[in-house]
């Protein structure tokens, strides 16, 4: 899945509270999925569109070497 549930804001998109609030929960949604389960995660770069953008492998708890060894494979495929 996506690391992040939005492209990463402007400095100036956060000024507001409301605004920063929103976009921090937005952030931390996606990554916050594996460490409510006891999970571990991962997230690779890659680019869509032109755009930065982390792709988030998951695992189940202890599944730690397995995921880098998945990561690993999964690299050269989505590295820009």
């Amino acid at each position: 899945m996506p690391t992040v549930a939005v492209v990463a804001p402007k400095l100036s998109d956060l000024e507001e509270d409301a605004e920063y609030d929103r976009l921090n929960l937005l952030c931390l949604r996606n990554t916050s999925l594996a460490n409510v389960l006891n999970g571990c995660s991962i997230s690779l770069p890659f680019r869509f569109k032109n755009e930065p953008m982390g792709l988030m492998l998951t695992a189940a708890n202890g599944m730690d070497k397995a995921l880098l060894a998945l990561a690993k494979r999964v690299e050269p495929i989505v590295a820009y």
